[in-house]
C-alpha cells in the first residue's frame, strides 16, 4: 500500500529489543498494527476529498471497539464475517478508493485492539508488584 511507510515501520520495529522475547513480540505487534491503522488513515485522508466522513470513521472504530470488548479473541472466520458485514455497510460508489480504505480501517483497527489487549494482558500477568 505504502512502501516507504512500510519500510520505515519495519526499521522502527527492528529497534525494539527487550530481554523478554514474548513482551518484545507483543510490543512489535502493537507498533506494526498501529502503523497499519495510521497508513489506512492517511489513505482515507488522501482519497476523501472535501467529504466529511468523520461519522463514518467514528462508526467504524466504535464498532471495532465494541466487538473487541465483547470477544476475547475472534477466529479468522468471525473476522471475515464481520469484515464482510462492514463491507456491505460502507458505501461510497463514486469513490471506490475511499470505500476500500474505510473497509480496511475496520480490519486494521480491530487487529490493533486485539494486539493491545494481548499486550495489556501479558503485562498485567507479569508485573512484579513493585
Amino acid at each position: 500500500m505504502n512502501p516507504t511507510f512500510d519500510l520505515v515501520s519495519g526499521l522502527l520495529i527492528q529497534q525494539i529489543d527487550f530481554v523478554d522475547d514474548a513482551l518484545e513480540n507483543l510490543v512489535e505487534t502493537v507498533v506494526a498494527s498501529a502503523g497499519k491503522v495510521q497508513a489506512q488513515s492517511l489513505l482515507i485522508d488522501q482519497s476523501k476529498g472535501d467529504e466529511d466522513i468523520s461519522e463514518t470513521v467514528s462508526g467504524i472504530t466504535e464498532l471495532a471497539e465494541t466487538v473487541g470488548a465483547a470477544f476475547t479473541q475472534l477466529s479468522d472466520t468471525q473476522k471475515t464475517t464481520l469484515q464482510n458485514a462492514v463491507n456491505k455497510l460502507v458505501r461510497y460508489p463514486d469513490n471506490p478508493t475511499l470505500e476500500g480504505a474505510l473497509e480496511g480501517l475496520f480490519a486494521h483497527y480491530l487487529n490493533l485492539l486485539e494486539s493491545v489487549k494481548a499486550l495489556n494482558g501479558y503485562v498485567a500477568d507479569n508485573q512484579s508488584g513493585e
